[in-house]
């Protein structure tokens, strides 16, 4: 039997995702097109589309599941939904925005929570597996001034991810940054991994007994 894969659910980077595309939303014209790449079931930009009506969004995941959650909550069918890894299923097609919710935590943090338990987390020892390819593809599938929003989260190589973004785009804003705590027991196991391998691909603020996290948008303009 095929195992189903289980659907994101929506969380602080989600909100955070949110509020930094509506701020780009609301300084774009009263219409156009994006796109959400990793869309789960799609509650973003189901948020946005209730906002700016005008706008024409459409969305996509690697997961069928979450797909076909996105497609019942349509009850208006006006959403493109496609099935497909990354930028795979919009081949040819040019937006004014894009905004990407794949995963991006390093998979060693994966491994040891249970925040993607039955979701796809292939995304390297660093987190940027999958955010390096669609870092470097955006634009391919962006309008000349189209904009690109991305998370960035201290559970990855952030300095990667943000060289990256800089060096693809001609300009990058980092917003809507959050902090929050880091479960105890996750800090430790990765505490041990990083002093066995003597490596680190996260980034934690200790105040006082804590280990903190944190979650920020990053707009990156053509």
């Amino acid at each position: 039997l095929k195992k189903l894969m289980a659907i994101f659910k929506r969380n602080l980077t989600s909100q955070i995702l949110e509020g930094a595309t509506l701020e780009i939303l609301s300084k774009k014209g009263p219409n156009g097109k994006c796109l959400e790449v990793g869309c789960g079931d799609f509650n973003i930009s189901n948020n946005l589309s209730k906002k700016f009506p005008s706008w024409y969004f459409s969305g996509s995941d690697i997961s069928d599941e979450a797909i076909d959650i996105a497609i019942e909550n349509d009850t208006k069918n006006i959403f493109d939904f496609r099935v497909g890894e990354l930028f795979d299923p919009w081949v040819g097609e040019k937006f004014d925005i894009i905004i990407s919710d794949v995963a991006s935590i390093s998979e060693i943090v994966a491994s040891y929570s249970d925040w993607y338990d039955g979701v796809s987390c292939n995304t390297g020892l660093d987190g940027m597996l999958l955010i390096e390819k669609i870092i470097i593809s955006a634009k391919d599938y962006l309008l000349n001034d189209g904009v690109f929003i991305i998370p960035y989260i201290s559970l990855s190589d952030i300095d990667k991810q943000k060289t990256l973004l800089e060096e693809n785009f001609l300009n990058v804003e980092y917003v809507n940054e959050k902090e929050w705590p880091l479960d105890s027991s996750i800090a430790t196991q990765l505490q041990k991994w990083s002093k066995k391998n003597n490596k680190k691909y996260w980034t934690l603020k200790k105040v006082l007994d804590l280990d903190i996290a944190f979650t920020g948008a990053a707009i990156a303009y053509c």
